[in-house]
């Protein structure tokens, strides 16, 4: 599933594929309020904005530390092998 395909509201389990992590960290951010979530039922629901907000400012995050050029157009965050 591509972002574009994505429905406006996300499962914990969405967001981690198109984030390309596991479902733990998109928990952990969820509970530090950087990424909103409401619990609906006994799932917990992330409106697609919320996730494409919080996923652009980690990659300018990334992009900072890295000391890479801050790009409004960046999608992914780095991969590992950045750091080898």
């Amino acid at each position: 599933m591509t972002l574009a395909e994505a429905p406006d509201v996300l499962t914990v389990v969405e967001c981690a594929r198109l984030a390309r992590t596991g479902p733990k960290p998109i928990y952990r951010a969820i509970a530090s309020g950087e990424l909103y979530g409401r619990r609906i039922g006994k799932q917990i629901r992330v409106p697609k904005r919320a996730f494409i907000a919080c996923y652009v400012n980690s990659a300018i995050m990334w992009s900072e530390l890295l000391g890479a050029p801050c790009s409004n157009q960046r999608r992914v965050p780095p991969s590992w092998s950045a750091f080898t």
